[in-house]
């Protein structure tokens, strides 16, 4: 819903935004007011819409929507309701590359224990505990499935898209390497 509050400032368009979670809904609807914005609830891998979108815009979500089968089944979804020459613009939290279940492993843990080390040190509790559980989610298959930048990329093409634009905008620790966040801007092929 935070990116969601940031839109739905702008002026001449609509907005629709998804979630399965009836719960997530409800807390939007709550929070949220305006004559722009319509609450959707559905699964993200199969909504469609019979008006197709100039934008789809997506915050931090991929890894929760799918898993390490699924991947592009996301981007075929965004592809159906995207209108011909439509852009996708998306913020991933990616980990380090990875050949294997051990090296992606390690990969999940440097990440979050990076970020839990920081906010830890900011003396940001709450942070550094839904970190500690979205590290557990994680490892554990629960959950969390992140991917590395060129898998992420791969399975956005496989769906239909290409990609334009690839931005890191953090971390940039060592012990996160090349994961981190980026933002990525897809078109419709």
């Amino acid at each position: 819903g935070t990116l969601t509050e940031q839109i739905i400032r702008l002026e001449n368009i609509e907005i629709i935004s998804i979630d399965v979670d009836k719960n997530a809904i409800t807390f939007i609807n709550s929070r949220l007011k305006a004559n722009n914005l319509k609450l959707i609830r559905s699964d993200a891998l199969k909504f469609r819409s019979k008006d197709h979108f100039d934008v789809i815009i997506a915050s931090l979500n991929y890894e929760h929507i799918t898993n390490y089968k699924n991947g592009s089944e996301l981007a075929k979804s965004i592809y159906a309701n995207l209108k011909e020459g439509g852009v996708y613009i998306e913020g991933a939290e990616l980990i380090a590359p990875f050949q294997n279940e051990f090296e992606r492993e390690k990969a999940f843990i440097d990440y979050h224990e990076d970020i839990i080390d920081r906010a830890l040190k900011e003396g940001n509790i709450d942070t550094a505990q839904i970190e500690y559980l979205a590290m557990i989610s994680g490892i554990t298959g629960v959950s969390h499935f992140k991917r590395d930048k060129d898998t992420h990329i791969k399975e956005m093409e496989l769906g239909g898209l290409k990609v334009e634009k690839v931005e890191k905008i953090g971390p940039f620790t060592q012990k996160v390497g090349l994961g981190g966040n980026y933002v990525f801007v897809f078109t419709k092929k």
